[in-house]
């Protein structure tokens, strides 16, 4: 009997299909733990080559099965760690931004429930390179300054917007436009446990 991998599928084919088990009813629960490892044997195989701007057999646009993925799991999903893994690729870093437009501005009411713990996913995929998109770095700022993100309910997500913030100031020139706005909001927060 061959395996899901041993089937010559497309990395992002395996991906986007996967997924279809969290649609339409609770029956992902019941193999959660499975689709967990078949994920973890998915990103550890095959990460570099998930390339969601490609063709995708079955589908016509990448963008429009990550939304409809991101509204199913507001739905159903109760913040099922595991379904937050599924959600969570996309936005690593070496994806298109536009995926995390989407997510942190769009459809902003899911990072409320995407509790996926650290240590379900290789936080460094979300952390480097570092963010030097313009807009999500002002979105991660203002979702770290009215308490969109917090560690306690979406830690994944909060340490993507500390980081990327933190690190563009710190190491951006004196000059950046972008840092300077950065700071200057930064500055004029009235929270201080946020501000620092």
């Amino acid at each position: 009997m061959c395996s899901y991998f041993e089937i010559e599928f497309s990395s992002i084919y395996k991906y986007t299909t996967l997924p279809c088990l969290f649609t339409g009813n609770d029956f992902f629960r019941e193999v959660s733990p499975l689709l967990g490892a078949i994920l973890d044997r998915l990103i550890e195989r095959s990460a570099p080559d998930l390339d969601f701007e490609s063709p995708i057999p079955g589908l016509t646009s990448f963008y429009d099965f990550y939304r409809e993925l991101l509204e199913q799991f507001v739905g159903v999903s109760y913040g099922d760690p595991i379904f937050g893994r599924f959600v969570l690729v996309p936005l690593a870093q070496r994806h298109n931004v536009k995926y995390k437009k989407l997510l942190w501005s769009e459809l902003a009411p899911v990072i409320r429930f995407l509790r996926t713990p650290l240590d379900q996913v290789n936080i460094k995929d979300y952390l480097e390179p570092c963010e030097i998109d313009p807009d999500m770095l002002v979105t991660y700022l203002q979702s770290l300054a009215i308490g969109r993100v917090n560690v306690n309910w979406c830690p994944v997500l909060y340490r993507m917007a500390v980081h990327h913030v933190a690190t563009y100031i710190a190491t951006c020139p004196a000059e950046d436009r972008v840092g300077i706005v950065l700071k200057d909001r930064i500055a004029k927060l009235g929270n201080k446990v946020s501000r620092n």
